[in-house]
């Protein structure tokens, strides 16, 4: 290209995903994204003045559910285990790749700040 060229390049990116038509070639790949679930009730006596982050890795199939969990990182084996008894009823619209529903992982965190 030469110097003095005034081409301008097109924006990259859209806030609304892939753009039918566009410059850019590959395929739409879409995160799984969690539409139920709940959250871990984890109490004092469960943390006994420990602290930090509990993180689970989560597979989840072609229909949206979770089909393995594995302890990334853990504070305390009570705490890590309300965790992975609460992802027992998280449901997703599952991860898609051109409109196709695929496996997926993702990490799930959670921190568990000192309470006093």
């Amino acid at each position: 290209m030469a110097a003095n060229s005034t081409t301008v390049a097109p924006p990259i990116g859209s806030r609304f995903g892939s753009l039918p038509g566009s410059v850019y070639t590959g395929h739409e790949v879409r995160p799984a994204l969690r539409v139920s679930g709940s959250e871990p009730t984890v109490g004092q006596d469960d943390l006994r003045g420990a602290e930090g982050n509990v993180v689970i890795e989560i597979t989840i199939d072609e229909r949206g559910e979770i089909v393995s969990k594995a302890v990334i990182q853990g504070i305390a084996p009570s705490v890590d285990n309300k965790v992975l008894a609460a992802l027992e009823d998280w449901r997703f619209i599952p991860a898609t790749e051109d409109g196709v529903a695929i496996p997926s992982k993702e990490d799930v965190y959670y921190h568990f700040p000192v309470r006093r």
